[in-house]
């Protein structure tokens, strides 16, 4: 509410206001979003993971599942407050106003506003949002703002639900989910005006590590002139991307040896190539990144996290990425570099420097793109691993420092 309350007071001073989650990382000046989309009252981010259909504003039925923000469009329009921009107009008053007055309502008392336990809490910004945008009403089903109408910019600007007030729902390059800045685009800036560290599975040290990792945590730089050890991780085996399930099966064949709970590891592992590929290499990952620890303890090194490549994304519900490996609705390219909470837990990570066991920098740390203050050593030790047959199958790589 505070929020809300906040952006009325500056639109009603005749002041632009930009807001954005404390999860959210700056790459440029706030003042750049508005000078996008000019007719637009409201500019709003998306959780949009599909860059390229996310780039076509144009109007059709069609939708991609995150992506339904273009004419035409029946279904997905949703928008993510965790980065917003009011221009001093009176239907963004009028949005903030309503969008104010509404979560100051919700008492959260049991048996109010679908407040069954009794949730202090119970007030969701960016539901309410959605909810005033679509122009449905708190409990309602209908959703006006379907199918969505052009409302200028080339289809760029949309009409809410109340087909006044013009929204403008911003690329998803631009406003940058943690899925389309570190997944999709390795890292780096391209585009992106804000990160915002959303679809990121590991919560807090997760955001804190992807941030370290992109070199954006400005109040801890991470620090120069340490003797560090890095190492090259296994790569996926060269040759075309095998196929998500088993040609033999056919294009519509359920796998076979179903039961009430699924399959088996080996069954569904035999029948999905891809996955497969992708586990036996994390396997690789594991082993290596536990030999290159052991040996930078032994040296007394910093241990530089690998730069991963995966061959399958990691989902809170399987559906979301089999069997192709991608998650529904993102343009991910495979192989991609893979964030550290797809094969470890961070929070456990976090434990060994800690605990003064051991010093883990992330995989930019000598990009000096990332980390202006490093610097490459002038000596490198380099470190061979066994070969693939020795035990414990720690030819994963091979591995230097300095």
């Amino acid at each position: 509410v505070t929020k809300a309350d906040l952006i009325v007071w500056l639109l009603r001073a005749g002041r632009p206001a930009v807001v954005s989650d404390v999860d959210c990382a700056w790459l440029s000046r706030p003042q750049a979003l508005l000078e996008l989309q000019p007719t637009a009252d409201v500019l709003a981010g998306t959780d949009c993971l599909d860059t390229a259909a996310d780039d076509d504003r144009s109007d059709r039925s069609s939708v991609v599942p995150r992506c339904g923000h273009h004419p035409g469009s029946l279904w997905s329009a949703w928008f993510n407050t965790g980065v917003l921009a009011f221009r001093p107009t009176a239907e963004a008053l009028s949005l903030a106003s309503e969008w104010r007055d509404r979560m100051a309502s919700v008492s959260g008392k049991p048996g109010e506003n679908d407040c069954d336990h009794g949730c202090a809490g119970a007030v969701d910004d960016q539901l309410t949002f959605n909810q005033i945008v679509a122009g449905s009403p708190t409990k309602g089903k209908g959703e006006p703002i379907y199918p969505l109408r052009a409302a200028g910019d080339g289809g760029r600007v949309v009409f809410d639900g109340s087909h006044r007030r013009k929204i403008g729902p911003v690329s998803a390059r631009v406003i940058c989910s943690g899925h389309v800045f570190h997944v999709q685009q390795a890292v780096e800036p391209r585009a992106c005006l804000v990160m915002h560290l959303t679809f990121v599975e590991a919560g807090l040290a997760g955001k804190f590590w992807r941030m370290r990792e992109a070199g954006l945590w400005r109040l801890a730089p991470e620090p120069a002139g340490a003797r560090y050890l890095s190492y090259t991780p296994a790569q996926p085996e060269p040759g075309p991307l095998l196929p998500a399930r088993d040609p033999a099966l056919g294009p519509k064949a359920d796998i076979p040896g179903r039961t009430k709970d699924g399959w088996d590891v080996d069954t569904a592992l035999r029948h999905t190539p891809r996955l497969a590929a992708h586990l036996a290499l994390a396997d690789k990952h594991i082993v290596g990144l536990r030999n290159a620890m052991a040996i930078a303890r032994a040296l007394g090194r910093e241990l530089i996290m690998p730069r991963w490549l995966c061959l399958c994304e990691r989902a809170q519900a399987p559906w979301d990425i089999l069997p192709g490996c991608v998650k529904v609705g993102a343009s991910t390219p495979l192989p991609f570099v893979c964030p550290v909470e797809n094969l470890l837990d961070v929070e456990e990570l976090e434990q060994l420097w800690l605990t003064g066991y051991l010093q883990v920098r992330p995989w930019t740390l000598l990009n000096a793109s990332f980390h202006p203050q490093q610097h490459r050593p002038a000596a490198v030790t380099t470190v061979k691993w066994l070969p693939d047959e020795a035990e414990g199958g720690g030819g994963s790589g091979g591995g230097s420092g300095g």
